[in-house]
């Protein structure tokens, strides 16, 4: 069994998810502003149809960047800027669309909560 920073803490591991039908070239706001702060631990994305560049984005830095089609999908296992603090906005731009629709992503995260003593 792992020791923990905080003894008194639980980790909670959660996903944003979403399903974009027709995909554009702009920046789509995952969540304005997050609540706690995480940590980013995987990303996910894929279209139904055509191609598209993604970039994931941690306020003003970079975390992920891909090229997206519907015959691979692609998992973020090299992720950067991983922790989100607390206030900060998650977003994902979408650039060099060549028709692409029904994209699907899912981030994964975690973070710390304390419990009662």
């Amino acid at each position: 069994m792992a020791i923990r920073e905080y003894p008194n803490s639980e980790t909670v591991e959660g996903f944003y998810t979403g399903m974009i039908e027709t995909a554009a070239d702009k920046t789509y706001t995952v969540d304005p502003a997050c609540k706690h702060a995480l940590t980013l631990t995987s990303f996910y994305a894929k279209t139904g149809s055509g191609t598209v560049a993604i970039l994931l984005k941690n306020g003003s830095d970079n975390v992920a960047v891909a090229s997206l089609s519907s015959s691979t999908g692609v998992y973020g296992s090299a992720l950067a800027n991983t922790s989100v603090a607390a206030g900060t906005a998650l977003s994902f731009t979408l650039s060099s669309n060549s028709s692409g629709a029904d994209l699907v992503f899912r981030i994964g995260y975690e973070y710390e909560i304390e419990l009662d003593a």
